[in-house]
């Protein structure tokens, strides 16, 4: 039974994809031919799918056939084009202060991904306890795999905007999850919003109090989960779970 692999790619744009023959090797989309050849070890007949991720619809990707596989290339001949309507019909925005841990924060983006974001923004706010350096590269390579893996026709943007409190004075309106507040719930929040959707989530601990106070004064929308005290993941699973699940708008 032939295998099927999914793959974003950097040089080839949507014209050379839907050439009749594509090769690649260490000279053209290098990366995808290394997982190719030393991870998956494909062979003649596999399948393989290719997405150039560009920011707009239509969203299209590329279905080839395997010929050929080798240490020294990948010969790959078209079969297909299909348009991939696995994206929300509306910009879904994730904004989130660091956790206290990179594997956290890895777990939280590959969620986030799944869930269908478009952008997703870091922040330091005054209770981040994140004690290690970010690679962006790193986090960037998470994402790419995570929205290969959910078949989804782009990868979100990742943009890191310092602290918590300077951005609320410069960012538009969002929606915040805010804990042991009497706040309507999020359900019916979503239910009286139209178009794009943007999610603040604090980190462990909470928001310190001239953060509550900036949210305040710039007249966020804060909603409640509940009664109950939630981990900051899956505050972040059951906010974008609920936005997803959104009809078409």
């Amino acid at each position: 039974m032939p295998r099927m692999y999914r793959f974003f790619t950097g040089e080839l744009k949507e014209p050379d994809l839907g050439e009749k023959e594509v090769v690649l090797s260490n000279r053209l989309e290098s990366a995808v031919f290394d997982q190719l050849v030393k991870v998956l070890r494909v062979k003649p007949g596999d399948e393989v799918v290719l997405l150039t991720g560009k920011d707009g619809p239509p969203f299209f990707e590329f279905r080839f056939e395997v010929v050929s596989a080798n240490k020294r290339e990948v010969g790959l001949i078209f079969r297909s084009r299909n348009e991939n309507l696995n994206e929300l019909s509306f910009g879904l925005e994730l904004v989130l202060c660091l956790p206290n841990k990179p594997d956290k924060l890895a777990m939280i983006l590959q969620k986030a991904v799944e869930l269908g974001v478009r952008r997703v923004v870091l922040l330091k706010s005054e209770f981040s306890q994140m004690k290690h350096d970010l690679r962006p590269d790193r986090l960037e390579k998470i994402m790419r795999e995570a929205a290969e893996q959910s078949e989804r026709a782009v990868v979100p943007a990742l943009e890191l905007k310092g602290s918590l409190v300077d951005y609320i004075a410069k960012a538009g309106n969002f929606l915040v999850a805010m804990e042991r507040k009497d706040a309507e719930l999020l359900p019916d929040v979503l239910q009286s919003i139209s178009g794009d959707i943007s999610i603040l989530i604090g980190p462990e601990g909470g928001f310190s109090a001239a953060e509550k106070e900036a949210i305040n004064a710039a007249g966020l929308r804060c909603y409640s989960l509940g009664k109950r005290i939630l981990r900051m993941e899956t505050a972040v699973i059951l906010s974008l779970g609920m936005a997803a699940m959104l009809p078409a708008q």
